[in-house]
């Protein structure tokens, strides 16, 4: 498997797995760096749950999407594990607005 380091327009940097998108699935992994936190959050912090402030967060998605030319992307209940959420048209958005929304307990 291997993967494309991609800058994001407005800082920061994702990995992409290029076999993937080559059959039209866009996944990409963001890095820390980049992004508009401060403190603990100095990063390309992109959780809503985990204290940081939220209009922060959504500046860090923003970027996020416009660099990779999508609407949103799905956010899981992330949980260490093995178990990997699929994501189809219906739950593409899953979390992004509303944590409550989050795809239940998964680690991807």
């Amino acid at each position: 498997m291997s993967f494309d380091r991609r800058a994001l327009p407005e800082g920061g940097h994702v990995l992409v797995p290029t076999h993937l998108e080559r059959e039209g699935f866009l996944i990409a992994f963001t890095e820390r760096d980049g992004g508009v936190g401060a403190g603990a959050f100095a990063s390309l912090n992109l959780s809503l749950v985990v204290g940081d402030d939220p209009s922060t967060v959504a500046e860090n998605r923003r970027r996020v999407v416009a660099g990779l030319g999508v609407d949103r992307f799905a956010c899981p209940e992330q949980v260490h594990g093995a178990v990997i959420a699929e994501v189809d048209r219906g739950r593409s958005g899953a979390g992004f607005d509303d944590p409550g929304s989050r795809l239940p307990r998964a680690d991807g």
